[in-house]
């Protein structure tokens, strides 16, 4: 019984806890680019705990019309440009981190070329 019940706290204390951050976005439209709708994204981060490594995983979901259209993995510093294809349209998605203390990123999106909006994230209560 102590044998188990000792394998059962060290297997509780190494894996410890992961914690999750999620970024919601609010979008704003620029020109006429109502035409293609409204565009969301969510930013979620994972860290993982315990003693012995600490993992760290972050996605992207993007939504187009309340579809998603791309799942991609996201860089620590939130940087990074995505490229696919809605409808047959070329979409870029150009994310930066505005400044060293704000934690979350801003994202151009262009669609077709053409300057489409602006996603600013808010980290989730």
């Amino acid at each position: 019984m102590f044998k188990v019940s000792l394998a059962l706290l060290a297997t509780v204390i190494v894996s410890g806890c992961a914690t999750t951050f999620k970024f919601d976005s609010e979008y704003q439209t620029v020109n006429d680019a109502e035409q293609y709708g409204d565009v969301s994204a969510n930013v979620t981060r994972i860290q993982g705990g315990g003693f012995s490594a600490s993992s760290t995983s972050t996605y992207m979901e993007v939504f187009i019309r309340d579809e998603l259209v791309l799942k991609a993995p996201v860089s620590p510093d939130y940087t990074g440009e995505y490229y696919f294809l809605y409808h047959g349209e070329p979409v870029t998605i150009d994310c930066i981190q505005p400044a060293l203390f704000i934690p979350a990123p801003e994202c151009k999106v262009m669609i077709n070329g053409k300057r489409a909006g602006l996603l600013t994230f808010e980290l989730q209560k």
